[in-house]
């Protein structure tokens, strides 16, 4: 910040300068700030402390309304179709990718708990790595079901 003679004022000349300034803005005249904050503003409902707030509508409503409303929601109620199994369909897959995902947790793992691994493990992780990966893309559909769907179900 560039300093400037008017800047190296005396504190004491600040605080009078604050005083003058706040005794200039005083009070507002002619309004009556307590009995303005009392009365609400038009619209405002005040509610007493035991009234608890709702969510949902606040209108009361017919029984033709509610009737109409609950039809509807039985209506657009979406139940999900129950999901197959997980680990159940087709056990050689199963047993791949907990090859692939395994090996390389395994060895890492090995490598830092073991400080002196025989030199055997890389060459046999490695070739276990492979060798599930390759049944991976092996067992990969080889093209596309020519289907008219054009995405999700709605």
């Amino acid at each position: 910040m560039v300093q400037r003679p008017d800047d190296e004022a005396d504190p004491r000349d600040f605080d009078a300068r604050w005083a003058e300034i706040v005794a200039d803005l005083g009070e507002p005249e002619g309004v009556d700030l307590p009995a303005a904050q009392a009365t609400p503003p038009a619209g405002h409902v005040v509610r007493g402390a035991d009234e608890r707030v709702l969510s949902g509508r606040d209108w009361a409503g017919t029984d033709q309304i509610d009737a109409a409303e609950e039809a509807v929601d039985e209506q657009e109620h979406f139940v999900p179709p129950d999901p197959g199994p997980v680990l159940g369909s087709d056990p050689l897959r199963v047993l791949t990718w907990a090859v692939a995902i395994g090996v390389p947790v395994l060895y890492v793992v090995l490598l830092v708990a073991w400080h002196d691994p025989p030199g055997w493990l890389a060459p046999v992780a490695g070739v276990v790595l492979l060798a599930a990966v390759a049944v991976l893309v092996w067992r990969m559909p080889h093209r596309r079901d020519q289907d008219s769907d054009s995405g999700a179900v709605v």
